[in-house]
């Protein structure tokens, strides 16, 4: 079940991107929509379906055909922009009259006579009446509220509560409650592609959507509506289908370039010769269409879509498709169903559209530092964007142009100049190497590169100035970072897709690729996102651009508290000690589990407006039985019998306090992070004017096991940063 953090984290995309996204106000409900709910309200209240009877609650009610609150609901124009809700089979309705006059009606959806079938449709809209005055009379807050809701229409509507035009009737009418997303599938994939697993029932479904719209800062299911439609292209409507490439094929995917157009050959693929949807006509207002996840067994290299036909001198068609390699080097699919069908799996679904929609669902340290600081590079960056139109008016981009520039000395001097363009890449290039050159085979290399993107044989060892004219005329394509060992950092730390074995230009495509949709939410100039992420990368690892990873060390970064907030997790600390005394049991063996454990929260935020981590009594005590109840500083250290435990007495300490938990992605409340020790020692640690001797002892003993547990941290920033012991 998801958790309220995970809703407060989808709310945050959809706010991001109501701000960042072009949404704004003005796409609200325009006046016309407006006019249109209320003129639905008046014709198809509770007060006026009560009134007909006989034949008119066929005709205004049940009737497929103009006039009836099923066709308004289904087919009218006038009320589609509240979504659709038409794709059910008219044999399912309530009630259904054929051609020949004949009546379906009923719970079992039978021929009967027109006085039955009419006696069947008065008695179902009295049942619909009750479900909408019980939806009037209810607290819709939690999922649980709308997954009692599902089964209450469920039992009273004959098995249709969760039919589309059920769920719209109740958008119509509780526009702040139920969504526009009518169907079961619509409901799955907006989820998803929120990072969110979708309840199994479908008012379920709509309950994890009302609790991430509550939480956002937008009053309206429309506008949540705009958000989705337009920064998640075809969610709802595409359909996702896994295919096999083919182990002869392997090598020519791997190294499709991120973001282009490639040609699909059907015979590169085992899935894709009778696959409808790969046949079918691309649609013209479709723009994402189906996505097809390629992969090579159980490891998903990529995404192709946008498919479209091309014809070739020969008047052949060729299948065209826009390649995403947005997958991660660890990421799995397992899965055995046929690859024939379109993937509904909510938890494949998920990581697909987790990657696939990554530029809006990601949120890591880069994000907030551009947030915090876009105004002042956007600033630095107009400075900069003189020196740029200065540099490429004298070497534009043309053969006749650049010829005459590198006439005789006129090489040199170009590379004179774009040594000093360092805003490109914010490192420091060494350009005396270009000296070893003659002047004719420099202006030979710098002219492929320039005007083909070529890097001739002789010329692939100056990759730093490689990477540095290619930014500079193709900043679309590339950011020119070309420190691999930085690469590979800012690659593991974005997690940008990347695929093994790339080269250093290809990588740089992938990082640009991810660069040009990350920034493209802020500006559509590639020089000046190519400035902010170069600046705010920068500001994330340090004054060096280029990056020692072995000084760097775990990466851990510390963030200073307020001492009230210290205080109020020490006052926790004593409550848990407490705790453990209520403890019925004490097991008789526990062991490590040597793995990072997920953090959870309860629904209640300490002082510094954080939510609090779960604590867990039982582990502290676990913890007490892996140190058999003696002290960690001195097991010869002796207490006294506690009459809870009828052990020796001791406490248990969180080596790296709860308080920091923000700090880390695994969670601290774990075994491997939990000290024993003696009262005395305990004190120690805490008002002791001497602690680092201890903290020091219990560090080296606990660093392998908080390396296990995904608590990455060195013994310096453990005295310096968190216990701020004397000498730092």
């Amino acid at each position: 079940m998801s958790s309220f953090i995970e809703f407060e984290e989808a709310a945050k995309k959809i706010d991001f991107l109501y701000l960042k996204n072009g949404i704004n106000e003005g796409e609200k409900e325009a006046q016309d929509q407006v006019s249109y709910r209320n003129l639905f309200k008046k014709l198809y209240n509770p007060g006026e379906l009560k009134k007909y009877n006989g034949i008119e609650v066929w005709n205004k009610v049940w009737q497929h055909g103009p006039g009836g609150m099923i066709y308004a609901l289904r087919n009218d124009d006038k009320f589609r922009c509240f979504g659709s809700a038409q794709s059910q089979d008219t044999h399912g309705l309530p009630m259904h009259q054929t051609k020949e006059g004949n009546y379906y009606a009923g719970k079992n959806n039978e021929i009967i006579g027109q006085k039955e079938a009419l006696a069947y449709g008065e008695k179902y809209r009295n049942k619909f009446i009750q479900c909408i005055t019980y939806v009037e009379n209810s607290t819709l807050e939690s999922v649980e509220d709308f997954e009692k809701l599902g089964e209450i229409l469920e039992d009273n509507l004959d098995g249709r509560g969760k039919q589309m035009w059920v769920h719209k009737y109740l958008h119509m009418f509780f526009p702040d409650k139920f969504s526009q997303f009518h169907s079961s599938e619509f409901k799955r994939d907006i989820l998803c592609a929120l990072g969110i697993v979708p309840n199994d029932s479908f008012y379920g479904m709509a309950g994890q959507l009302y609790e991430i719209k509550k939480r956002t800062n937008i009053d309206d299911y429309y506008l949540f509506a705009q958000v989705m439609y337009k920064n998640f292209p075809g969610v709802g409507r595409s359909e996702v289908y896994l295919v096999n490439a083919r182990e002869e094929a392997l090598e020519k995917i791997k190294n499709w370039v991120p973001g282009s157009n490639v040609e699909i050959n059907i015979n590169d693929f085992y899935d894709l010769w009778d696959n409808p949807r790969f046949s079918a006509k691309t649609s013209e207002d479709d723009e994402k269409n189906h996505l097809f996840v390629v992969m090579d067994q159980d490891t998903p290299l990529g995404i192709f879509d946008s498919l479209d036909y091309k014809k070739d001198s020969k008047k052949t068609e060729i299948r065209y498709g826009k390649w995403h390699a947005c997958f991660l080097k660890d990421d799995k699919i397992n899965y055995t169903g046929s690859r024939k069908k379109a993937i509904s799996k909510p938890e494949i679904l998920v990581l697909i559209y987790k990657r696939f929609y990554s530029i809006y669902t990601s949120n890591n340290e880069l994000n907030e530092i551009i947030e915090n600081n876009y105004e002042r590079y956007e600033a630095e960056f107009s400075s900069y964007k003189e020196e740029i139109d200065a540099f490429l008016a004298a070497y534009p981009l043309n053969i006749n142009s650049l010829k005459a520039g590198f006439n005789n000395d006129g090489i040199l001097l170009f590379y004179r100049n774009i040594e000093c363009l360092n805003c490109i890449d914010g490192e420091n290039i060494d350009f005396s190497s270009i000296s070893n050159y003659e002047k004719n085979d420099l202006a030979f290399y710098t002219m492929n590169l320039i005007l083909g993107k070529q890097v001739v044989e002789g010329f692939e060892n100056l990759r730093e100035v490689i990477s540095r004219i290619l930014a500079l005329y193709y900043p679309d394509e590339y950011v020119a970072v070309s420190d691999e060992e930085t690469l590979d950092f800012i690659i593991d730390e974005l997690s940008i897709p990347s695929i093994e074995g790339h080269n250093l230009l290809l990588r740089q495509r992938q990082v640009k690729n991810w660069v040009g949709e990350k920034l493209g939410l802020y500006t559509k100039n590639p020089y000046m996102q190519n400035y902010i992420f170069v600046r705010a990368v920068k500001d994330m690892i340090g004054d060096s651009f280029t990056l020692n990873i072995t000084n760097k060390g775990n990466n851990t970064v510390i963030h200073a508290l307020e001492p009230d907030v210290i205080d109020e997790y020490e006052s926790l600390d004593t409550s848990d000690e407490k705790e453990i005394s209520k403890l019925k049991s004490i097991p008789d063996e526990v062991s490590y589990k040597r793995t990072p454990q997920p953090k959870e929260y309860v629904e209640e935020k300490d002082n510094a407006g954080r939510y609090i981590p779960k604590r867990d009594p039982r582990k502290r005590l676990n913890a007490m039985v892996l140190a058999d109840f003696k002290c960690e500083i001195d097991p010869t250290h002796e207490t006294f019998i506690s009459r809870s435990t009828n052990r020796q007495y001791v406490e248990s300490h969180h080596l790296i306090p709860m308080e920091f938990h923000e700090d880390f992605n695994s969670s601290l409340d774990v075994e491997e992070n939990i000290v024993c020790l003696c009262s005395n020692c305990h004190n120690k640690i805490h008002y002791g004017i001497d602690n680092d001797v201890l903290i020091k002892q219990l560090f080296e003993k606990r660093k392998s096991l908080l390396h296990d547990a995904g608590l990455d941290i060195s013994e310096e920033q453990l005295l310096r940063d968190i216990y701020k012991t004397s000498g730092y």
